[in-house]
């Protein structure tokens, strides 16, 4: 049997849905005739959000993730996946093989015991959601898929803030 998710495919906050995710997804509704294609000139596109040291723990579900939307999506709507991700994780040292194109945001988390960089982090933290914004508007995406990961929060966030639908799948909780 499938897993059911608690995401929401409308931009609404605090809107839930117990749909099984490949109900989610097709539940998208289409494109108005008057939406601008994205950045690259495909009419829709999800942006799945990596991070983590090296176990790739967030990395492979956001690729399962990624590859389950485009087998659904692909004879509906033309989809370009785009991943999120720092140049401290997985991602980055492995971006090559990656099979979708990856842009990085700074975001760390905070250091347990007493730091200078700790004193950076409210910098690091208007940094990533400007960038996050800056990526948003780029790419236009319909849905934005958090992984988990330190990455997650400021993507998710700007995402929230524009009324763009967001999904979270973190399978520590």
């Amino acid at each position: 049997s499938r897993e059911t998710c608690q995401c929401s495919t409308s931009p609404s906050p605090g809107v839930r849905s117990t749909g099984s995710a490949d109900e989610e997804i097709l539940a998208l509704p289409p494109l108005a005739p008057d939406v601008p294609p994205a950045g690259s000139g495909e009419r829709s596109l999800l942006m799945a959000h990596v991070g983590g040291k090296s176990t790739g723990g967030h990395l492979y579900p956001a690729i399962a993730i990624a590859d389950r939307i485009s087998e659904l999506l692909r004879n509906r709507m033309k989809l370009e996946i785009i991943f999120v991700g720092t140049t401290r994780g997985l991602e980055y040292r492995i971006k090559e093989t990656l099979p979708y194109p990856l842009h990085v945001i700074n975001i760390r988390g905070i250091a347990r015991r007493f730091s200078v960089q700790n004193l950076l982090v409210p910098f690091n933290v208007i940094g990533s959601l400007w960038k996050a914004n800056r990526l948003l508007k780029q790419f236009s995406p319909r849905l934005v898929v958090g992984t988990g990961g330190y990455v997650s929060w400021p993507v998710l966030r700007a995402a929230s803030g524009r009324g763009i639908a967001t999904a979270l799948q973190e399978q520590n909780s």
